[in-house]
């Protein structure tokens, strides 16, 4: 209502917009907090990697456009199918596409892949080209409100770690200031039993 009554141009409409950017950055950061405090109860079930990266990479491909940000993939049709909940594993994908995306504001290469790894999982790489991670902040990035950037809640991260740990995955970073990063997401296989049971309950 304050900024409907302020007029254009104003200093008073200025504080108000600076105002309302403020709050809705306080309710982002409120709202990353309260998925890493409790994160939504999962709903595992296999399926396909490559599907739930397609939809992923949909999303995120305009603003890869916009940073001319050269994508290249990696993921074999014939790759295993994945035990876990598709919407939180997307989730995850896509923080950690956004990240990337955000450490190469004026263009770059990510590389996006996955292949069958040791021990029944499989291995998913998200590779960039950016600033790349000081070696003293490289583990202290998977702390909660611990951040780089600017505007940030240093909550995405923690949350992104949460998830892969709750579907029994590990996730860790690897990087070289000015050269990028790569983020890899080991995550479990379903096994005949899931496909069956799935199959049975569908």
């Amino acid at each position: 209502v304050l900024q409907r009554e302020a007029a254009e141009g104003s200093t008073r409409r200025g504080l108000i917009d600076k105002m309302l950017l403020q709050l809705s950055r306080m309710d982002k950061t409120m709202g990353d907090f309260l998925r890493y405090a409790r994160l939504p109860e999962a709903a595992p079930r296999p399926f396909a990697l490559k599907d739930a990266l397609a939809r992923v990479l949909f999303l995120i491909g305009p603003r890869l456009k916009a940073q001319k940000v050269e994508l290249l993939q990696s993921v074999p049709d014939s790759l295993p199918r994945l035990l876990g909940d598709p919407g939180q594993l997307e989730q995850v994908f896509l923080n950690l596409c956004l990240n990337a995306a955000q450490a190469m504001p004026e263009g770059g290469r990510l590389e996006v892949g996955a292949s069958a790894n040791g021990g029944g999982a499989v291995l998913v790489t998200v590779k960039d080209t950016g600033v790349g991670i000081a070696p003293e902040d490289l583990e202290r990035v998977f702390e909660p409100f611990f951040t780089t950037r600017e505007g940030g809640s240093g909550l995405g991260l923690p949350i992104t770690r949460q998830i892969v740990l709750a579907h029994g995955g590990e996730l860790w970073l690897e990087s070289e200031p000015g050269c990028g990063t790569t983020a890899h997401v080991r995550l479990p296989r379903a096994n005949q039993q899931d496909l069956a049971t799935y199959l049975k309950e569908t």
